[in-house]
This record gives C-alpha cells, sequence and structure tokens, in this order.
C-alpha cells in the first residue's frame, strides 16, 4: 500500500511539473495570450492530473478570430502533455461530405484509446450546428454525426 501511495504522488508532482512547464512554454510561444493560457491550464489539470475520477469530458471553449492560433495553441499543448498520439483534430469548416467519415473516425478514436485520456479538437464547430435569418436549421449531415456520438455516451 505504502508502494502504490509513493506511486501516485510521485505521478502527481510529475504531472503538475509537466503541467507547469507547459504553460511555461506556451507562454514563450503563444505571445499575449497569458490569460488564455492560463485559464487552459487551470481548466484542463483536473482532467490530466486525476483522470480516473473524470467521469465525463472536460470541455474547453477557445473564442476567438480566425488566424490568432486557437488550434495551433491546443495541438501545441497537446504535444507538451505528449497526448500527441491521443490527439484529434476536426475542421468541421471542411465536413461537406457523408457523416460516415466522421463516425468512422470517431470509431477509431475509441478504440484505439482504450479508455485512456484523450484530446479531441473541434475548429470551426460554430459551423456544426448552425440555422439561417429565418431561424431554421441548416442540414449538415456531416456535421451531425458529432452532436450524434456526443450525446450516445461513448466519450463519457
Amino acid at each position: 500500500m505504502a508502494k502504490r501511495l509513493t506511486s501516485l504522488q510521485k505521478n502527481i508532482i510529475f504531472k503538475k511539473e509537466t503541467l507547469e512547464s507547459a504553460r511555461i512554454q506556451l507562454k514563450a510561444e503563444f505571445v499575449g495570450i497569458d490569460k488564455v493560457i492560463d485559464e487552459l491550464i487551470d481548466s484542463a489539470s483536473t482532467w490530466y492530473m486525476f483522470p480516473d475520477i473524470q467521469g465525463k469530458p472536460v470541455v474547453i471553449n477557445l473564442w476567438g478570430l480566425t488566424g490568432v492560433g486557437k488550434s495551433s495553441l491546443i495541438e501545441r499543448f497537446s504535444a507538451l502533455l505528449d497526448f500527441s498520439n491521443r490527439f484529434s483534430h476536426f475542421d468541421l469548416g471542411e465536413c461537406e461530405g457523408s457523416d460516415w467519415r466522421i463516425k468512422k473516425r470517431f470509431e477509431e478514436i475509441y478504440e484505439t484509446a482504450n479508455g485512456s485520456p484523450m484530446i479531441i479538437a473541434f475548429d470551426e464547430f460554430q459551423l456544426a450546428r448552425t440555422i439561417d435569418e429565418a431561424g431554421r436549421e441548416n442540414n449538415k449531415p456531416a456535421t451531425r454525426i458529432v452532436w450524434e456520438l456526443i450525446d450516445s455516451g461513448k466519450f463519457q
């Protein structure tokens, strides 16, 4: 029991140091968004340090103009946490095809994750479900699958 506690303590210390190192590195690489980086690190810290007690996905929204570095920030954050092989990026603005490709990719992610924590980035998320000027929902069946898969409970 003592060995297990010591191992858990070392793991927590390592993860905390990794998060602080990531915070410093991100602030060096992404100038002018220190507050955003702090919020990202703080929001993800419980999920990263204690994934076994996290029952639901952690959702972190980054809002900003096109080209300010939101996607690059998340990709770099994933790399600094050594999650590159457990990071998937979906550009919902480019999902004009059929939903089977997105569904197949989600299923592959689910299978390879094998219960391990992962990071999924939904870029251009506002395009996944939008309404027109008359208040009618735009029919985008390829992105509808994102909502269905999230609602299915598979990723909880």
